[in-house]
């Protein structure tokens, strides 16, 4: 599945709900950080190839601002993972500081680039992405969407439905994830921190638990070892990093999977397939 973004001759296909994530997170970013009676600027347009017409063009799409700005320093570090930019932006960005980093990678899948730019602190802000387009069919604008970028032409065979819960505090992320996990047939409930998901499993059965790893009250590691000799439930963790000691605390925890962000949907269909032969062990 796959969605279609016209510029004035060209169009781009790629992963509807990916694009819908990085999106949401400059739009919210920029709402969030722009005081009142401020403004904020969403342009699109056709960067042509040197070589002419739209086949090897991009199209640019910015999302400007008049709020708090950058500094320097900041826009060395803007991109990195688990960075917080300076004492007085301190969570700029949301969670862990993963939301622009996972943004630029799924921008990246797509073959495009991301980038930052700010006069200063006050002086507002522009994040810039662009992506690679073809020439559209005359016969049909919106052309045949690709395979969702990242992943294999043959997606893995959907699990048999099941009850999941899913934790993620970013709310962008957890909105995709849920609505492509419905969207497969599973009934989903969110929490977003290590509370509502405790509250959750008291209250309702579920079959595997999907947990980002770093929770505001918590991490997803401590409530997977709680929900395993509670509840004996396993589930798949979602984590910025991917590291050999990552992983063993992961499967210690209880965690079947440990998916490093941001997540291949295939691969995550994969991971849930797991669960009809992993056995669940009373603590």
């Amino acid at each position: 599945m796959g969605v279609a973004w016209l510029a004035q001759r060209s169009s781009l296909t790629g992963d509807p709900a990916r694009l819908q994530q990085v999106f949401w997170n400059l739009l919210r970013n920029a709402v969030k950080f722009t005081p009142s009676g401020g403004h904020i600027h969403i342009r699109s347009h056709d960067d042509p190839s040197p070589q002419g017409g739209a086949v090897g063009s991009r199209l640019c799409i910015e999302v400007s601002d008049d709020g708090i700005g950058l500094d320097a320093a900041a826009m060395e570090r803007i991109f990195e993972p688990f960075e917080q930019v300076s004492p007085d932006q301190k969570h700029l960005f949301g969670g862990l500081g993963l939301g622009l980093a996972i943004a630029r990678a799924i921008v990246a899948r797509h073959q495009g680039t991301m980038r930052a730019a700010s006069a200063g602190l006050g002086l507002g802000s522009t994040f810039t992405v662009e992506l690679p387009v073809t020439a559209a069919s005359p016969s049909d604008p919106t052309t045949t969407a690709s395979p969702t970028a990242g992943t294999s032409h043959a997606a893995p065979p959907v699990a048999a439905p099941m009850r999941l819960l899913v934790v993620e505090d970013h709310e962008a992320t957890r909105q995709v994830l849920t609505r492509l996990l419905t969207r497969d047939g599973h009934h989903v409930v969110e929490a977003a921190s290590l509370a509502a998901a405790r509250a959750a499993a008291t209250t309702q059965r579920f079959d595997a638990v999907i947990s980002d790893l770093g929770l505001p009250d918590g991490t997803g590691i401590e409530l997977m070892e709680e929900l395993r000799a509670t509840h004996g439930l396993r589930g798949i963790v979602l984590s910025g990093y991917g590291m050999e000691e990552d992983l063993r605390r992961s499967r210690e925890a209880g965690f079947v999977a440990h998916l490093v962000k941001p997540v291949d949907m295939n691969d995550l269909r994969r991971a849930l397939r797991q669960f009809a032969q992993v056995p669940v062990v009373a603590e």
